[in-house]
């Protein structure tokens, strides 16, 4: 992504187009990750920042009845190497409600 320049543009690949908006929502961070000690690391919490803050504007309690509770539980999914080695690091545990 930091050689490609046009990494990020939606109009470009249709082929991929998940890929292609994980791509559109970091470009503008891509600075903030280049040259950190553990890219990966980093674009791991710059990634799950950014989807946690999308969800934040479209998280809508308005059809909550007066009892409910919306949970979310977020975090970073890490892959390992090995049988049943994958971690989960939780970075949200929150209730809302209305």
């Amino acid at each position: 992504m930091k050689a490609d320049k046009s990494a990020g543009d939606l109009t470009l690949d249709y082929e991929d187009h998940q890929m292609t908006v994980i791509k559109h929502l970091l470009v503008n961070h891509v600075k903030d990750i280049d040259g950190q000690e553990n890219e990966m690391a980093t674009l791991a919490y710059k990634m799950y920042y950014v989807i946690e803050k999308y969800l934040n504007e479209i998280i809508d309690l308005k059809f909550c009845g007066p009892n409910s509770k919306l949970a979310l539980v977020g975090g970073i999914m890490i892959n390992c190497d090995g049988k049943r080695t994958d971690c989960f690091l939780p970075l949200k545990l929150e209730i809302r409600t209305p």
